[in-house]
């Protein structure tokens, strides 16, 4: 797994990036991730020059999913579990409708 942070317009710092690895933990637990899957998760933090608003945008690309999600906002913090628990519940969303649609095609059997 590949994770990168981008501080723009910003110093970088150790207590966000710590923090951010801290909660894609969670994120990686609900992907499932095999050593050998390709998975680049990419957290870019943009400070705004003219208010006090951050810009944080997540893109997650790996096999089975690929997407980006963004938020605004004062709290850096804040919008760092944002995203990430809007990431967590996708992907859990997703999984979930695979599965429901395995189960109506009869391609999913339970295993006892």
């Amino acid at each position: 797994m590949e994770k990168r942070f981008v501080f723009r317009h910003m110093e970088h710092s150790d207590a966000i990036e710590n923090y951010a690895n801290e909660k894609l933990a969670k994120l990686e637990r609900v992907l499932h991730i095999e050593e050998h899957d390709p998975v680049r998760i990419d957290l870019i933090m943009t400070a705004n020059r003219e208010h006090h608003h951050h810009d944080i945008d997540l893109h997650i690309s790996a096999a089975h999913v690929n997407f980006a999600i963004k938020r605004e906002g004062p709290e850096l913090y804040l919008l760092i579990d944002q995203v990430i628990d809007i990431a967590v519940e996708t992907v859990q969303k997703d999984r979930k409708e695979q599965i429901d649609s395995l189960k109506e095609d009869n391609q999913f059997r339970r295993i006892k």
